[in-house]
């Protein structure tokens, strides 16, 4: 699972212990406070600086991608439409 635009985290208290995740954010203070935020908690998660809009992963890479703060950015279609 890839959960772009991860901000400060709070999805983490919604997803079940398990298989590893990648979270992703533009900014380094969103990205810090979420890998703070998962290490506090059951979810496996690797936290990476990244653009939503130049994935530096292969197609199909993912089976599921979360974008719930995408939304909220001013350049969200152009987000969505990468993912």
């Amino acid at each position: 699972m890839l959960e772009a635009a991860v901000g400060t985290g709070k999805n983490a208290a919604y997803y079940p212990a398990g298989p590893r995740m990648v979270a992703i954010d533009l900014v380094p203070e969103m990205a810090t406070r979420a890998a703070r935020r998962i290490a506090g908690s059951d979810v496996r998660a690797d936290v990476a600086l990244m653009d939503a809009q130049a994935l530096a992963f292969k197609d199909g890479s993912f089976d599921t991608v979360v974008a719930t703060n995408a939304v909220l950015l001013k350049r969200a279609e152009r987000d969505l439409v990468e993912v």
